[in-house]
C-alpha cells in the first residue's frame, strides 16, 4: 500500500511503486519530479490523467490492468516541465468494448515512479 501520509490505496509494488520508487502516491505533493492525477475517479470510461513534470525528462503514463497487463499507453516520450493533460477511455484500454474493474494509471519519471487506482463502473 501507499507509505504516503495521506494513506490512499494508490501505490503497489506490483506496478514498480515502493520503497524503491519513493514510497509516496504523489497526489498534490510538492517535492519530486512529478504527480499524478486521474478524474473523474471512479469512472465508467474516458478518463482526464493530468501529469505535473517538474524536471524535464523521459515520461512514461501508462495503464494496467489487474494483472499487470498494460492495457493502454497515453505518452511515452520527453516532457519539459508543466501541466499536462492526457485522455483515455480506460474501461475499454486493450478490449475495444467497456469493461468494469480495477486499473492503475502509471507515471514513470526519470528517478520516480507514482501509481493511482481507478475504479471502472459500468
Amino acid at each position: 500500500g501507499c507509505s504516503c501520509a495521506r494513506r490512499r490505496p494508490c501505490c503497489s509494488s506490483r506496478f514498480g511503486v515502493g520503497a524503491a520508487g519513493g514510497g509516496a502516491c504523489g497526489g498534490g505533493l510538492g517535492g519530486g519530479s512529478g504527480s499524478l492525477t486521474v478524474t473523474p475517479e471512479p469512472t465508467s470510461g474516458a478518463a482526464r490523467v493530468r501529469v505535473v513534470v517538474r524536471r524535464a525528462g523521459h515520461v512514461t503514463v501508462a495503464v494496467f490492468d489487474i494483472a499487470g497487463r498494460n492495457c493502454l499507453t497515453l505518452a511515452d516520450r520527453w516532457y519539459e516541465p508543466g501541466e499536462y493533460e492526457l485522455e483515455g477511455d480506460l474501461a475499454r484500454a486493450s478490449t475495444g468494448h467497456p469493461v468494469a474493474g480495477v486499473r492503475f494509471v502509471r507515471l514513470a519519471l526519470e528517478d520516480r515512479v507514482v501509481a493511482r487506482t481507478v475504479v471502472i463502473v459500468p
